[in-house]
C-alpha cells in the first residue's frame, strides 16, 4: 500500500482514492474464506497509509462523493458513522447539483 501511495503521489494532480477488497479485505458474506473480510484493523492501515476512505469533492458543478463500499455490512463502527456523513453530504451539498457516487464495487 505504500508503494501505491509513493506512486499515487508522484502524479501532477490532486488525487483522491477509496479503498476495495484487495486493500482493506472483503464484504462479509456467507461461505467467505477466514480472515478475507474488512476489519478495523485492515481500514486503520488504509487511513493511516492513503488517508480519508469516505470525501466529497465540489468539481465542475459535479458533487463527488466517495464512499469505502467494503464496509457495507461489515457492522463496524465505521459502517454506522460513513452512512451518518452520507446522509449529513447528501443533506447538505445534493440539492441542485449533478451527483457522481465512486464506489470500488458496482
Amino acid at each position: 500500500m505504500r508503494y501505491g501511495r509513493a506512486q499515487l503521489d508522484r502524479l501532477p494532480a490532486r488525487w483522491r482514492a477509496v479503498p476495495g477488497n484487495h486493500d482493506i479485505g472483503d464484504n462479509p458474506w456467507p461461505g467467505a474464506p477466514a480472515g478475507s473480510a474488512v476489519d478495523a484493523a485492515r481500514r486503520q492501515r488504509w487511513l493511516d497509509t492513503v488517508g480519508a476512505d469516505h470525501w466529497l469533492v465540489q468539481a465542475g458543478g459535479w458533487i463527488v462523493l466517495g464512499v469505502n463500499a467494503q464496509l457495507l455490512g461489515s457492522g463496524l463502527e465505521a459502517e454506522a458513522a460513513q452512512w451518518s456523513w452520507l446522509g449529513e453530504q447528501a443533506g447538505r451539498h445534493c440539492g441542485g447539483q449533478p451527483v457522481a457516487l465512486i464506489t470500488p464495487s458496482p
